[in-house]
């Protein structure tokens, strides 16, 4: 699955939206970059980076 991060006040942790605008939840930067991440490849689309990530990692660790 496609997601992007978008910053919060608390640099520890990142708010994580699919490709199609859903809100998955927030997650620690680290554990996102670390247990999330499928590879280190960006997508450019609509401004934004995306990332290519595990759904079931990102349903397991992001909280709503």
């Amino acid at each position: 699955m496609l997601v992007r991060i978008e910053k919060i006040k608390n640099p520890l942790f990142v708010l994580v939206i699919d490709e199609l605008d859903v809100y998955r939840g927030t997650v620690q930067l680290g554990v996102f970059h670390k247990l999330c991440l499928l590879n280190e490849a960006t997508v450019e689309m609509d401004e934004y980076t995306y990332y290519h990530a595990d759904k079931e990692k990102i349903n397991k660790y992001c909280k709503k």
